[in-house]
């Protein structure tokens, strides 16, 4: 299995643990885990077109160049949707877990959307050349 396909798998499965933990009315594990599935869906579009994992997972390093690559493409909506589940899941949702059943349902199935729209560009990465891969992500570099 390639390391995009686990990572994918590690995504799928984040997701379902959090719509059970969501059913159960777990909202710490809930966020926990659909964050989880965010980063990991980052992490496996980095590792397809070609990143090492242990950079994709490197904040610093591999968050700055998934924006930036999303940017190139022109998806200005998936950065707006990222830092927003960033903000929802990420700080308030793992730190001040104080958000309502209902609101944080709302987000996980938009948080579903958006992992698609991840998903659709690994296929779409996949099925370019590399060297046009490698040419996106010096231009991000540079």
């Amino acid at each position: 299995m390639q390391g995009h396909d686990r990572l994918i798998s590690l995504v799928l499965q984040a997701y379902d643990d959090a719509i059970r933990m969501l059913e159960k009315g777990d909202i710490f594990g809930a966020t926990e885990k659909i964050w989880r599935a965010i980063e990991d869906s980052r992490n496996a579009f980095l590792v397809a077109i070609g990143v090492a994992e242990s950079k994709a997972r490197a904040t610093d390093f591999g968050e700055v160049v998934f924006i930036n690559i999303l940017r190139k493409l022109g998806r200005r909506d998936l950065i707006d949707m990222y830092y927003g589940f960033d903000c929802y899941f990420h700080l308030e949702g793992l730190h001040e877990p104080q958000t309502y059943m209902d609101a944080l349902s709302e987000k996980i199935y938009e948080a579903k959307e958006w992992i698609s729209e991840i998903f659709n560009l690994i296929d779409i990465a996949k099925n370019m050349g590399m060297e046009k891969t490698i040419k996106i992500i010096e231009e991000v570099l540079s």
